[in-house]
């Protein structure tokens, strides 16, 4: 929870690098799920070790603390850093 209450700190300042300066080593990917929000459309490219996940779409309904991404595609969760997908624009 310190690194999120943090990041509402770090926030304000102008300069993403700066803000990746100041996360701890071993939560980068981390600033990968800030990129993305419930409701928004995802593709996903590759889910380790689940190939049938691969080419699957789907709405992120939660976040978790932990980052992992969970919506409507199926029963697991991506883990950024792990799973390779991307945002589907409208």
């Amino acid at each position: 929870m310190s690194i999120l209450n943090s990041m509402i700190v770090i926030d304000d300042f102008d300069s993403q690098i700066q803000i990746e300066e100041l996360i701890p080593e071993g939560y980068e990917d981390w600033i990968e799920t800030m990129n993305y929000k419930v409701g928004d459309k995802i593709h996903i490219d590759y889910m380790k070790d689940e190939p049938n996940y691969e080419g699957r779409e789907g709405i992120i309904r939660s976040i978790d603390d932990m980052g992992q991404i969970h919506g409507s595609w199926g029963g697991l969760a991506l883990i950024p850093g792990e799973d390779s997908f991307r945002k589907i624009e409208d």
